[in-house]
């Protein structure tokens, strides 16, 4: 299992310079204020520029999103988030960069992460808990893993075997959005878990389609809700931890801005996760 150590957040300095006028990776960067029944929140949209990228080909963004009650934390979320998807898009169209991201293994931007600290440790730990959230939430739907009710209304806590973090679903009804979050410990996991349930409610009022909304949106509707309330009526098995077969630093031109890692678990027995009605957001 990963050592995880603090590391020193410094994004005011890494994303100074962040932004195309003085070469950097960002195109445009904006935020709105939104009043939220759960309070006051900023969500913020950062856009990739593909000359200062090297980027062949860039799709319609946002590239960066991040929902936040801090209007900075928004925004150097959101440039984080951004260059994730820089790094994987650069590996994604390098011969050389494919083999070290081990794409092979997984093509999808899963388990990367960009934090803009003083070391690594950031972004191994933030790989890591993707990582190991996507195995969590996989193990369980398919009855691989067992779970447990919350004292918060409407969230479970999976019963992973991976040391060191807790994984959490929770939902709303009326409508019915989920979130899900995985820290260190089971409450961080469940604010973790609400704040990306609020972000997935305002995804979810955007008209445009793609695969993860689809599914958001057939998880939403009866027949999605009726396969998740009948998996919440089993009870599911123990599993032992699964190997992590990447542990790796992804090098590039990103690294003045922020280290970038990518973790990812053995996931060879899943094999219809990519369905729509297969629960994994």
């Amino acid at each position: 299992m990963l050592t995880l150590l603090p590391d020193l957040n410094i994004a005011p300095l890494k994303y100074a310079h962040v932004h195309r006028e003085h070469g950097g990776p960002v195109h445009s960067l904006s935020y709105v204020e939104k009043e939220l029944p759960e309070g006051k929140f900023f969500e913020a949209f950062v856009f990739l520029d593909e000359k200062n990228t090297g980027l062949k080909k860039l799709s319609f963004g946002p590239h960066g999103q991040a929902l936040a009650l801090d209007k900075a934390e928004a925004i150097y979320g959101a440039i984080s988030n951004a260059i994730e998807q820089w790094a994987w898009l650069a590996c994604s169209q390098s011969a050389e960069g494919a083999p070290q991201a081990r794409l092979d293994l997984d093509p999808s931007p899963h388990g990367f992460a960009a934090f803009p600290g003083l070391g690594v440790q950031g972004a191994r730990k933030r790989a890591l808990f993707e990582a190991a959230e996507k195995w969590n939430i996989c193990s369980w739907w398919e009855g691989k893993l067992t779970h447990v009710p919350m004292k918060m209304p409407h969230a479970i806590q999976i019963q992973t075997p991976i040391v060191g973090l807790s994984t959490v679903i929770n939902w709303t009804d009326n409508p019915r959005i989920y979130g899900i979050g995985t820290a260190p410990t089971p409450s961080l996991a469940w604010e973790k878990a609400k704040r990306n349930r609020i972000q997935n409610s305002e995804t979810l009022k955007q008209e445009k389609t793609n695969p993860r909304i689809l599914k958001m949106r057939y998880f939403s509707q009866r027949d999605g809700q009726a396969r998740f309330e009948a998996r919440l009526k089993e009870t599911g098995q123990k599993s032992s931890a699964p190997q992590l077969l990447v542990d790796i630093q992804i090098h590039g031109p990103w690294q003045q801005y922020a280290h970038v890692w990518r973790c990812l678990f053995d996931a060879s027995s899943f094999h219809e996760k990519d369905r729509e009605d297969y629960f994994f957001l």
